[in-house]
């Protein structure tokens, strides 16, 4: 953008003539928005008014009940009525000075029914000093009362919080006395004025009768100040009163420059004042609002995320706050590059999906269930911070420092890690992609397992892993989606579940590929003919097949009956022929020696198994690793020999090119890789079982 059009927007938005739909990526850094001179005349002098109206009503209630004293020439039944208002608006003064207005209204509300019953007790046992109508003076004279003084409350609150909203907190700190004595020097005046004559039946005099008018103005004056100066310094947006303070902000904000449903994303207001401004903008993607001035000020929604609260504007201002809560807050699109303190912190079902996060410290932060996708956590550092269930899609992780986090049911699809350090990570049922970005990861090891609150498993057991090792066995094949299940598993569920899954959703073109045990986890391996379909509605796959197994365990479980009926039809339908055709598809035969089922491959004599993801992880690593390949060679030899499933060459040969095969199949990526390493991997091995089924294996792809 050219110099002469950016200081066109600032001279726009300087005096509020803003008309374009969007100032995207605009430098609007340490502006003040200002407002014409004839508004602030014109504002000033209609709250110049309303002062002048709340001391008039303070002053009259003050002259009234001076009156009411003297209430019918009788001082006992003065005072007793006069009592009676006391005590009820003392009732609710008692909540507001607390805060808590409409409570109380209620307070006030029970406190006039008891003067009344109180009234009417004593008139019935006392008639000579109360007359009938007593009660109903009683019971109306407090709450007329009490009206006048919650107006004159209302209007004296509005006043202050204008001026608090209009000028700098120093500036108002010192107007407010001037104003506090303004409001009770006219109470007083206008008290005197309306409170009359001295009744002459009762021999008052005129002295005694103006200390009493004055002493009535100066108390009432007094009891309005102090719930308007709590109300309008606390700062507090409490939901019962919570329109006085937007209506103060609303009408400072007239005549003021207005962002009004403004597409501001990635503009830089870094230093600007926009204190009274119209600052209900439609989007914040990414905005700058560091050391921002003023924001408290200025007129917001939370259209687009929560910036009306108090905390969130701290930290959008300042990088850090003092309330570490942020508990269900959304902050979508934030814009918090180099947030300087933010350890700690509870984001649990947060929103920040878009926002801007690099090179923030977020050490031992909670992010429980928190939305992050799009998000930029770029050189962050994220050491211990609990990303259970949190969703990372399309994430941007370059550079930044995972070590020890917890990425339990995490959402890694898509992602970008590279060169992060995922050193001490806890991965148990994440979910990651094809798409998952694990170039030049450093990971000396992970744990597999999440348990009363520690990290457990640790894989390798007693190495580091090489480099490049880690990528190579965790990323996915494109069109693999695994679905992991902990505890007790319900293959009947499952089955009922996914059926309904391919009827509803045909155009996902699923398949159940296989179901893998893993201790007391279950891996459902599901494919799709379509990889892009995997990719992009990955959330929507889990999210319909775990909430449909779920339901349909618990009808099962509360139903055996249907649970037989769908066993006795499945039998019926049947026959010898499609049940042995079933077991072929479900046992895979390798050469003459082996069976491959459910994830496990056993031999022939029923003497001994592995499981598969095992195996190829270790074919894996002789692939991928640079290094120490004859020690990696020699584990997985131990290993078969170990567990009785291939004790000879021949049995190792061929198991060894089978998981070769399967993987190449499986991993395009690892068939290209494995071609163009051939010499070099085949230069480090010494002459044994596994050289010889990697010569065969290579040979036979280089065929085909």
């Amino acid at each position: 953008m050219n110099q002469t059009r950016q200081r066109d927007y600032k001279r726009k938005a300087y005096v509020g003539e803003i008309q374009q739909p969007s100032l995207k990526d605009i430098d609007l850094r340490y502006l003040k928005f200002n407002k014409s001179i004839l508004y602030s005349s014109f504002l000033t002098f209609f709250i110049f008014c309303l002062i002048v109206a709340a001391g008039y009503l303070n002053g009259l209630l003050g002259g009234n009940i001076s009156k009411l004293l003297f209430y019918s020439q009788q001082l006992v039944k003065g005072i007793w009525f006069t009592l009676c208002i006391v005590l009820v608006i003392g009732a609710w003064q008692v909540r507001a000075k607390h805060l808590k207005f409409a409570q109380g209204i209620w307070t006030a509300g029970v406190m006039t029914v008891l003067c009344s019953v109180l009234t009417w007790l004593i008139s019935a046992t006392i008639p000579s000093i109360f007359k009938s109508d007593s009660f109903w003076v009683s019971a109306t004279l407090p709450p007329f009362f009490l009206g006048g003084y919650i107006l004159a409350f209302l209007l004296t609150s509005f006043c202050l919080a204008s001026f608090s909203y209009s000028m700098e907190p120093a500036v108002y700190q010192r107007l407010k006395y001037h104003f506090s004595i303004f409001v009770i020097v006219s109470s007083v005046l206008v008290a005197y004025w309306i409170g009359g004559n001295s009744p002459i039946e009762l021999d008052v005099t005129k002295r005694y009768f103006g200390l009493v008018k004055v002493t009535s103005g100066l108390l009432g004056g007094l009891l309005i100040l102090q719930p308007s100066l709590a109300f309008v310094e606390s700062r507090k947006a409490k939901a019962d009163l919570s329109f006085l303070r937007l209506w103060a902000i609303a009408y400072n904000s007239l005549g003021s420059t207005s962002f009004l449903n403004l597409d501001l994303s990635e503009a830089d207001f870094t230093g600007a004042n926009v204190a009274n401004t119209d600052f209900r903008a439609g989007k914040f993607y990414r905005t700058c609002l560091k050391d921002v001035k003023g924001l408290d000020r200025a007129r917001l929604d939370n259209r687009y995320f929560d910036i009306d609260q108090p905390q969130v504007q701290m930290l959008l201002t300042q990088g850090c706050c003092d309330e570490k809560d942020f508990f269900r807050v959304n902050l979508q699109g934030a814009y918090l590059q180099s947030a300087s303190d933010l350890r700690e912190f509870n984001f649990t079902d947060a929103r920040l999906d878009g926002a801007d996060l690099q090179k923030a410290d977020l050490r031992g932060s909670t992010l429980l269930r928190t939305q992050l996708p799009e998000a930029d956590l770029g050189r962050a550092d994220l050491r211990r911070v609990n990303f259970t269930d949190a969703n990372l899609t399309a994430a941007t992780l370059r550079g930044a420092d995972l070590r020890d986090c917890i990425l339990v049911r995490a959402q890694v699809a898509r992602a970008d890690f590279t060169g992060a350090d995922l050193t001490g990570v806890c991965i148990e049922d994440w979910s990651a992609s094809s798409k998952t970005n694990f170039t030049n990861v450093r990971c000396d090891y992970i744990y597999r397992r999440y348990q009363d609150g520690l990290s457990t498993d640790r894989y390798p057991v007693d190495r580091n892993f090489e480099p490049d090792e880690f990528a190579s066995l965790f990323q996915q094949p494109e069109n693999q989606l695994e679905l992991v299940f902990k505890g007790e598993f319900d293959y009947t569920a499952l089955s009922l579940t996914f059926d309904k899954l391919q009827t509803d959703k045909p155009d996902l073109k699923l398949k159940l590929q296989g179901i893998e045990q893993r201790q007391d986890l279950w891996v459902v391996k599901v494919i799709s003919d379509d990889p892009a379909t995997v990719e992009s509605r990955i959330q929507e796959i889990q999210d319909t097949v775990y909430q449909g197994y779920e339901i349909t365990t618990t009808r099962l479980e509360s139903n055996p009956l249907i649970r037989r009926i769908i066993s006795d039809v499945a039998n019926i339908r049947k026959t010898q022929e499609e049940t042995v055709e079933e077991v072929k598809q479900l046992t895979k035969r390798i050469g003459s020696n082996f069976y491959f089922l459910g994830g496990t491959i056993t031999n022939v004599t029923g003497a001994g198994e592995i499981n598969y993801t095992e195996a190829s992880n270790q074919v894996r690593s002789l692939v991928s690793s640079d290094s120490h390949q004859t020690q990696v060679a020699n584990t997985l030899l131990n290993r078969l020999r170990s567990s009785n499933v291939a004790t000879t060459t021949t049995e190792q040969v061929e198991l060894i090119q089978f998981v070769i095969f399967e993987e190449t199949q499986r991993d395009p990526r690892f068939r290209q890789s494995l071609l163009q390493q051939e010499q070099q991997i085949l230069a480090s091995l010494p002459e044994s079982s596994i050289s010889l089924a990697i010569r065969g294996a290579i040979a036979q792809l280089n065929q085909s």
